[in-house]
């Protein structure tokens, strides 16, 4: 590319605006506080039962290890932030 292109480029991204939607509602503290709070409370625990369902099942091989850890970390954190997320999800009907 040479210089007249990439100065003309560089006008385009200068001049383009920038739109930001600000019809957002506020969340407040509280939901912050009880969003990272459920996450590291959730993943904690998911973490306890993955390591207690690995032994457990007796599970030998790393790879399958992995795998059933990471699943149960997951569905196990996962839920303690939907339990906090559903209240602001109205349009969720789980």
């Amino acid at each position: 590319m040479d210089l007249d292109k990439q100065v003309a480029v560089c006008q385009i991204y200068l001049q383009r605006e920038v739109h930001v939607n600000t019809n957002q509602n506020d969340v407040g503290r509280g939901f912050w506080f009880a969003w990272v709070l459920a996450s590291a409370i959730g993943f904690g625990v998911g973490a306890t039962l993955a390591l207690l369902t690995a032994l457990y099942a007796q599970i030998n091989s790393p790879t399958a290890f992995a795998i059933s850890f990471g699943i149960v970390l997951g569905v196990v954190g996962g839920l303690a932030q939907w339990l906090v997320l559903r209240r602001w999800f109205t349009r969720i009907n789980l």
